[in-house]
């Protein structure tokens, strides 16, 4: 029997395409699948050669089900009732396809569409979450206005929906489980990311005091990861330089403070790169140091330690994921002069900054290895292929 999965996604492949943002096998992990259905809930029509690493050694196809224009409005706040009409038409493309699994990211419309589905012919259901859904988005810290708020509320109606159909949740960092143990669901695992894939030891971390090279690698947000403090403080330190990879909507503003603070020349910025560059950068620079106040462990942060740069980052208002506290990373107070006292620490003292790329390494590699967290994932989804 040829082994299909279904995929429900709202993500654009093709920015993912143009921003380098391809891993391997990230879709079919093992080559486990030997078709790959990927049912986009926009209009989106990647270049499925450009991106077929992703999807390993399956044939690929693609669908496109957009989200109806005013579907909040439409369907009074997502009422399920009122969606089935539209979740008809990906029930239709579910009975041509007859999927072994199906595989969702994020509990939103893309689940709803997965639990109609899986309600209709029993297929077996995984999703995965990137994030708390009670603390972040619309209805936690991140919620800017009543309006996202009340967007909140009506989704937290919606993930009840979809959790009586999920058969396994992925939980890709630890602070995810008191969401999951609050709504008792219990088919879950905690797998990270699997990133870092042919990633090089940095066997060496002596530097160059008088040039010494830090890199950030992430998304450039005000209420998420907003590197500003970062910048700042390698503005008062000399003989260092800093290359920041990312976009969002403060990216402007941090050239603009670079420039401010008389420092353009130091700052480098890079809107996307492709992941195996980053690994190369990551291979020559001798600090990585990041910012973030989710409670997550970052991808970037996870390929860090795998090529075994010391890592600095904000404590998270002292409440750092155990990951981070676990790996050994320098945790920091989020102001300039604490993450300036941290990069000068390690830039003075060799012994120090050596221990802590080595721990970490050493760490990285029992826990994020991408070959332990690839086998992690075949082994789920062995789990629920029929027999």
């Amino acid at each position: 029997m040829t082994k299909k999965l279904l995929i429900i996604s709202s993500y654009n492949i093709s920015s993912w395409i143009t921003k380098g943002e391809i891993i391997e096998r990230y879709y079919n992990p093992g080559n486990i699948f030997e078709e790959i259905h990927l049912l986009l809930l926009n209009n989106d029509q990647p270049n499925i050669e450009l991106a077929q690493a992703l999807f390993g050694n399956a044939k690929v196809y693609v669908y496109n089900l957009p989200e109806p224009l005013g579907f909040v409005k439409k369907s009074l706040g997502w009422q399920p009732i009122l969606m089935q009409l539209w979740a008809n038409k990906a029930v239709k493309i579910a009975k041509t396809i007859q999927p072994s699994i199906i595989r969702c990211q994020g509990i939103y419309l893309d689940t709803y569409i997965g639990a109609v589905i899986k309600r209709k012919f029993s297929i077996p259901f995984i999703t995965s979450l990137h994030g708390n859904p009670d603390v972040d988005y619309y209805r936690g810290r991140l919620a800017k206005n009543w309006k996202e708020r009340i967007l909140g509320f009506l989704m937290g109606r919606l993930e009840k929906y979809c959790l009586k159909y999920i058969d396994h949740i992925i939980a890709v960092y630890t602070p995810i489980i008191p969401y999951l143990e609050k709504n008792k669901f219990k088919n879950y695992s905690v797998i990270h990311n699997v990133v870092g894939i042919n990633a090089s030891y940095k066997k060496n971390n002596s530097i160059q005091k008088s040039a010494v090279k830090l890199l950030c690698v992430g998304r450039q947000t005000s209420l998420q990861k907003n590197p500003e403090n970062i910048i700042r403080a390698v503005a008062a330190i000399k003989n260092t330089t800093l290359i920041l990879i990312g976009n969002g909507e403060i990216h402007e503003t941090l050239k603009d403070l670079a420039h401010t603070l008389g420092c353009k020349d130091r700052i480098i910025f890079h809107k996307h790169m492709i992941n195996s560059e980053i690994l190369n950068l990551m291979n020559e620079s001798d600090i990585y140091v990041y910012h973030s106040i989710n409670y997550e462990i970052s991808k970037g942060c996870i390929e860090a330690a795998l090529v075994g740069l010391p890592v600095i980052l904000n404590n998270r208002f002292g409440q750092p994921a155990q990951e981070l506290v676990d790996a050994g990373f320098l945790l920091v107070d989020d102001t300039p002069e604490a993450y300036a006292t941290a990069i000068l620490d390690l830039i003075s003292d060799d012994k120090k900054r050596e221990a802590i790329a080595k721990n970490s390494h050493l760490h990285a590699l029992q826990y994020w290895d991408p070959a332990i967290m690839e086998k992690k994932l075949v082994d789920l989804y062995k789990r629920y292929l029929p027999q």
